[in-house]
């Protein structure tokens, strides 16, 4: 996440985890929907090493924070 590739691996993977709930959510809302089930997620929240440099729990998760 200091470098330039690591800076775009996290943006990139950040968004490709952003895409993939969105296709979750959107397949769970097409079988569900028809039934008045409403649909949501839940971001689990880390803290744990968010002082730290390397941020490694929130980077493991997908949370692009530095």
């Amino acid at each position: 996440i200091h470098s330039d590739y690591g800076k775009f691996f996290m943006r990139w993977y950040a968004d490709m985890l952003l895409s993939h709930g969105d296709r979750v959510l959107s397949a769970a809302s097409e079988c569900f929907g028809k039934f008045g089930i409403e649909i949501s997620g839940k971001v689990a929240g880390l803290h744990w090493l968010y002082k730290t440099k390397h941020h490694g729990a929130e980077c493991c998760a997908g949370y692009y924070n530095t």
